[in-house]
């Protein structure tokens, strides 16, 4: 807890970075209708989910919204610290019994 709140100390961020982040996620969110709230959610499954298979660096995460040829896209930028050994061991499990 106290390591991960020295990383977010010593990882500073020019504050027109993150303005910049914060407008363009709440600019894509209005243009998909996706609440703020929905968006927080969403985050929330995608760490859960990655969680499941990786450690990882929950501080070091970064989520952007981006849009190109009238889509959007969410990039999920994670430090991955190491494969979580039980994962690997079910995907070999679920590969060796698939036809």
């Amino acid at each position: 807890m106290i390591a991960g709140f020295i990383k977010r100390i010593m990882k500073t961020q020019a504050s027109g970075d993150v303005a910049k982040q914060r407008l363009q996620i709440a600019l894509v969110c209005d243009r998909l209708e996706v609440s703020k709230e929905v968006f927080g959610l969403i985050q929330q499954d995608m760490v859960q989910l990655l969680s499941r298979y990786f450690d990882i660096d929950t501080d070091g995460i970064v989520f952007n919204i981006s849009r190109e040829n009238k889509k959007a896209h969410l990039v999920i930028n994670t430090p991955i610290l190491r494969l979580k050994q039980t994962s690997a061991k079910k995907a070999s499990k679920t590969l060796a019994t698939a036809p």
